[in-house]
C-alpha cells in the first residue's frame, strides 16, 4: 500500500480539546509564520498527545513541507542542526527553542542486520509518509493551524481513548530501527498509565539486547526522563517485566522485586516516595538526587558486604565508576550522588559523634540535599513523618542536645558578663567579643659585633 495515498481521519475543532490557549506564544508564532509564507505547518508529536490528555507539554515540535534551508531563511533567529537529517532550531528569549523539521519518509535508523542498527540518509516525504515512519500511534497526530483540526493517519486518537501504546507497523522492525523506542514506549506507558499492546510488549522483550547498540548518552537521557516524570516506579516495573533492566542496569534487578509479587520491591517503593515528595513540595530534583535514588540500595548492600578495615569512600568509587563509564554519567553528578548516599549513615550514627565534628559535617554544602534524600528513603522504609522529624531535630539545631559552646556556630557562642571587654578609654564590656591579651612588643635584636671589631668609645658631651 502506498502510504502517501492514505486518507487521514480529520477531527474538527469542536471534537477535540486542543486549544491555542494551552500552547506557548513561541510555537504559535512559528506556526503562523510558516502558514503565512504559504507552507503547511503542523504541531506534532508529544505536544499534541499531551494536550489531548490534558498534560502540560514539556516542549513543542513543528513539522512542515518547507525544506530546512527555506525554514532558516524564514526565521532569522534560527540555526540548522543535525547531520543525518537537517532540522531547524528557532530560538527565543530565555533560551527557549522550537524545533522545526521537514516531512520525511524513512526512519532515523535502517536495519540491515539484526545485530547492528545502522544510520541512513533520510529523504523528504509527505505528511502521510511522515506519520507512518514514527514510533507509536499516539505520537503520530498532527494539529493543523489552518483549521485547528487534528489529522490522524494511524488511528492514534482511538488508541488514546483506549489508553494503549501501539507501535506503528511491525513492532520488531520498529525497535530494530531504533532500540531507544523500547525505553520511550515504557516511559510513555508509565507516565500516562497506559497499557502496552501485547505484540509491542513481546517485541520489546525480544529486541531488548539491541539497546546497547545505541549511544550511551541517549540511553542515559531516557533514564533521566523517566525519573523526572511521575510514575517512575511503574516504568521500572515494566523494565523488569520486559527484562530490559537486566540489560541497562543489571545491579538494580534484585531490588525491583519478583513477578509474582507485582515487582513491588524496595526500588519501586523508593521511586514512589520520591514522586510523592516531589509532587507535595512542587519541586524538581537534580540529576544527583535521581542517581542517588537509583544506586542507594545496591551501594548500601555493597557496603555491608565489605570486610572491616576497608575505606568506604574508595570502594564505593570503585563500585560506581564502571556503571558511570558504561552509561556516560557526568562525573560531577555521580560524585554528588555518592556524597548523598554516604551521608545517610550520618543520620544513624551522627547522634553519638563529637558535637563539634557533627556540626562541621552538617554544614557541608551537600547536606541539605542529603536531608531531603533521607526523608525520601525514610518514607519508602515505612517511617512516619513524626519519626523522621524526631531524628532530624538533633541535627537541625546543632548543640541543642549538648549545651556546649563547641558545637554552636561562632556567632552564637555565649559570652559571660565579664567577657568581651575592649581596651577602650571607658573599659566597658561590649558583650560580643573575647578577652584580648596585649600583644608583646618585639624589640629589634641588638647588632652582632664582628670578630676583631672594637667597641666604639663613648663620647662625652658637654
Amino acid at each position: 500500500m502506498d502510504k502517501s495515498d492514505v486518507a487521514p481521519r480529520i477531527i474538527s475543532r469542536h471534537e477535540h480539546c486542543v486549544s491555542r490557549k494551552n500552547m506557548t506564544e513561541d510555537v504559535i508564532k512559528v506556526l503562523y509564520r510558516l502558514k503565512n509564507t504559504g507552507n503547511i505547518a503542523y504541531l506534532c508529536g508529544g505536544g499534541v498527545r499531551d494536550l489531548l490528555q490534558g498534560i502540560g507539554p514539556k516542549d513543542f515540535d513543528v513539522v512542515t513541507d518547507a525544506r530546512p534551508s527555506a525554514i532558516k531563511n524564514i526565521f532569522r533567529n534560527s540555526r540548522l542542526v543535525g547531520r543525518r537529517f537537517r532540522i531547524v532550531h528557532v530560538f527565543f528569549k530565555g533560551g527557549r527553542i522550537v524545533e522545526v523539521s521537514t516531512f520525511r519518509k524513512k526512519a532515523e535508523y535502517c536495519q540491515h542486520d539484526a545485530e547492528e542498527p545502522i544510520k541512513s540518509d533520510n529523504t523528504f516525504g509527505t505528511p502521510a509518509e511522515d506519520a507512518f515512519r514514527r514510533d507509536f500511534t499516539v505520537n503520530a497526530l498532527y494539529y493543523d493551524i489552518r483549521n485547528f483540526a487534528i489529522i490522524d493517519y494511524v488511528c492514534g486518537m482511538e488508541d488514546l481513548r483506549q489508553k494503549i501504546i501501539r507501535a506503528i507497523g511491525d513492532p520488531d522492525v520498529r525497535f530494530q530501527e531504533d532500540p531507544i523506542r523500547i525505553l520511550r514506549g515504557i516511559r510513555l506507558a508509565a507516565l500516562m498509565d497506559f497499557t502496552i499492546e501485547e505484540n509491542a510488549l513481546q517485541a520489546m522483550t525480544r529486541q531488548r539486547e539491541l539497546i546497547f547498540k545505541c549511544a550511551a548518552p541517549r540511553i542515559l537521557e531516557e533514564i533521566f526522563r523517566t525519573l523526572r516524570r511521575p510514575n517512575s516506579d511503574r516504568a521500572f516495573k515494566l523494565l523488569a517485566e520486559t527484562q530490559t533492566l537486566d540489560i541497562i542496569l543489571p545491579d538494580l534487578v534484585d531490588f525491583v522485586g519478583k513477578a509474582e509479587h507485582g515487582f513491588d520491591g524496595p526500588l519501586p517503593r523508593l521511586l514512589r516516595a520520591m514522586d510523592n515528595r516531589r509532587q507535595v513540595n512542587e519541586r524538581t530534583y537534580g540529576d544527583h538526587i535521581l542517581l542517588a535514588a537509583l544506586f542507594y540500595l545496591p551501594v548500601t548492600r555493597f557496603l555491608k558486604s565489605l570486610p572491616s578495615g576497608c575505606d568506604p569512600e574508595t570502594t564505593v568509587n570503585e563500585y560506581l565508576s564502571p556503571i558511570g563509564a558504561a552509561l556516560n554519567i557526568p562525573k560531577l553528578a555521580l560524585q554528588q550522588a555518592r556524597h548523598l548516599i554516604m551521608a545517610q549513615d550520618f543520620f544513624e550514627t551522627g547522634a553519638g559523634m563529637n558535637p563539634k565534628r557533627r556540626f562541621r559535617l552538617f554544614k557541608r554544602p551537600y547536606m541539605a540535599d542529603a536531608v531531603e534524600f533521607f526523608r525520601i528513603q525514610s518514607e519508602a522504609g515505612g517511617l512516619s513523618q513524626e519519626e523522621v522529624e524526631v531524628i532530624l531535630a538533633q541535627y537541625d539545631q546543632p548543640g541543642a542536645k549538648d549545651k556546649t559552646a563547641a558545637c554552636q556556630p561562632p556567632h552564637e557562642i555565649p559570652r559571660g558578663p565579664n567577657q568581651g571587654i575592649k581596651n577602650s578609654p571607658t573599659g566597658e564590656a561590649s558583650g560580643n567579643g573575647k578577652n584580648r591579651k596585649r600583644r608583646r612588643r618585639h624589640r629589634p635584636p641588638k647588632p652582632v659585633m664582628k670578630s676583631g671589631a672594637t667597641k666604639p668609645e663613648a663620647v662625652n658631651h658637654p
